[in-house]
Protein backbone atom coordinates (compact mmCIF):
# COMPACT_ATOMS: atom_id res chain seq x y z
CA UNK A 1 0.00 0.00 0.00
CA UNK A 2 0.91 3.73 -0.94
CA UNK A 3 0.74 5.68 2.15
CA UNK A 4 1.42 9.61 2.02
CA UNK A 5 0.85 13.41 2.87
CA UNK A 6 1.42 16.36 0.92
CA UNK A 7 0.46 19.91 2.34
CA UNK A 8 -2.16 20.42 -0.72
CA UNK A 9 -5.14 18.01 0.77
CA UNK A 10 -6.78 17.86 -2.34
CA UNK A 11 -3.78 15.58 -3.09
CA UNK A 12 -3.99 13.31 -0.83
CA UNK A 13 -7.75 12.43 -1.61
CA UNK A 14 -6.63 11.35 -5.05
CA UNK A 15 -4.27 9.33 -3.36
CA UNK A 16 -7.06 7.89 -1.42
CA UNK A 17 -9.27 7.67 -4.11
CA UNK A 18 -6.36 5.52 -5.96
CA UNK A 19 -6.79 3.07 -3.42
CA UNK A 20 -3.93 4.55 -1.30
CA UNK A 21 -3.74 5.79 2.09
CA UNK A 22 -3.32 9.74 2.85
CA UNK A 23 -2.14 10.83 5.96
CA UNK A 24 -1.83 14.31 7.30
CA UNK A 25 1.72 14.35 8.69
CA UNK A 26 5.19 13.09 7.46
CA UNK A 27 5.66 11.17 10.83
CA UNK A 28 2.31 8.95 10.18
CA UNK A 29 3.95 8.04 6.84
CA UNK A 30 7.05 6.87 8.61
CA UNK A 31 4.70 4.76 11.09
CA UNK A 32 2.99 2.85 8.67
CA UNK A 33 5.84 2.37 5.83
CA UNK A 34 9.28 0.73 5.34
CA UNK A 35 10.49 3.53 2.99
CA UNK A 36 10.18 7.40 2.53
CA UNK A 37 10.49 8.97 -0.53
CA UNK A 38 10.62 12.52 -0.71
CA UNK A 39 10.17 14.81 -4.12
CA UNK A 40 10.33 18.59 -2.64
CA UNK A 41 11.14 22.04 -4.31
CA UNK A 42 12.95 23.46 -1.21
CA UNK A 43 15.26 23.15 1.69
CA UNK A 44 12.60 24.96 3.89
CA UNK A 45 10.60 21.56 2.75
CA UNK A 46 12.49 18.80 3.65
CA UNK A 47 13.67 20.32 6.72
CA UNK A 48 9.76 20.25 7.78
CA UNK A 49 9.26 16.68 6.78
CA UNK A 50 12.48 15.54 8.03
CA UNK A 51 12.50 17.56 11.62
CA UNK A 52 9.96 19.74 11.93
CA UNK A 53 7.31 19.49 14.50
CA UNK A 54 5.33 16.25 12.94
CA UNK A 55 8.57 15.27 10.92
CA UNK A 56 10.11 12.06 10.30
CA UNK A 57 12.48 12.28 13.37
CA UNK A 58 8.65 12.51 15.77
CA UNK A 59 8.21 8.82 14.66
CA UNK A 60 9.12 6.02 17.36
CA UNK A 61 10.23 3.87 14.26
CA UNK A 62 13.56 4.10 13.48
CA UNK A 63 13.61 0.91 11.13
CA UNK A 64 12.65 2.86 7.35
CA UNK A 65 14.90 4.57 5.12
CA UNK A 66 13.97 7.81 3.65
CA UNK A 67 15.10 8.13 -0.37
CA UNK A 68 15.19 11.53 -1.72
CA UNK A 69 15.02 12.50 -5.19
CA UNK A 70 14.71 16.25 -4.94
CA UNK A 71 17.13 18.19 -7.07
CA UNK A 72 18.50 20.16 -3.62
CA UNK A 73 22.08 21.04 -3.49
CA UNK A 74 23.64 17.79 -1.84
CA UNK A 75 25.08 20.22 1.01
CA UNK A 76 21.13 21.22 1.85
CA UNK A 77 20.42 17.27 1.39
CA UNK A 78 23.56 16.75 3.77
CA UNK A 79 22.00 18.84 6.44
CA UNK A 80 18.68 16.67 6.40
CA UNK A 81 20.66 13.19 6.45
CA UNK A 82 23.05 14.28 9.19
CA UNK A 83 19.83 15.31 11.34
CA UNK A 84 18.14 12.07 10.15
CA UNK A 85 21.10 9.86 11.29
CA UNK A 86 21.45 11.89 15.18
CA UNK A 87 17.77 10.34 15.12
CA UNK A 88 18.47 6.64 14.27
CA UNK A 89 17.19 7.10 10.44
CA UNK A 90 18.71 6.44 7.39
CA UNK A 91 18.38 8.83 4.03
CA UNK A 92 19.51 8.13 0.69
CA UNK A 93 20.61 10.32 -2.23
CA UNK A 94 18.26 9.60 -5.03
CA UNK A 95 17.84 12.54 -7.33
CA UNK A 96 15.61 12.47 -10.11
CA UNK A 97 16.68 14.63 -13.22
CA UNK A 98 15.51 15.45 -16.70
CA UNK A 99 12.82 13.61 -18.67
CA UNK A 100 12.41 12.51 -22.36
CA UNK A 101 15.68 10.95 -23.52
CA UNK A 102 15.76 9.34 -20.21
CA UNK A 103 12.41 7.62 -19.87
CA UNK A 104 12.44 5.81 -22.83
CA UNK A 105 11.73 2.04 -22.57
CA UNK A 106 15.25 0.38 -21.34
CA UNK A 107 16.51 3.87 -19.75
CA UNK A 108 15.59 3.15 -16.44
CA UNK A 109 18.08 0.66 -14.00
CA UNK A 110 16.97 -1.28 -10.42
CA UNK A 111 19.01 -3.23 -8.60
CA UNK A 112 18.22 -6.34 -6.80
CA UNK A 113 18.92 -6.84 -3.36
CA UNK A 114 19.55 -10.26 -3.63
CA UNK A 115 21.97 -10.54 -6.21
CA UNK A 116 23.44 -6.45 -5.93
CA UNK A 117 23.23 -6.77 -9.90
CA UNK A 118 21.58 -4.33 -12.12
CA UNK A 119 18.55 -5.00 -13.95
CA UNK A 120 16.90 -3.21 -16.88
CA UNK A 121 13.48 -2.12 -17.01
Amino acid sequence: MVVGCDIDTARVQVLAAMGGQGVRTPREVAENTDCVLTAVASTGALELIATGPDGLVRSARRDFVVVDVSTLAIEEKEAARADLHAAGISMLDCTISGMGKQARPGMWCSWRAETAKPSEG
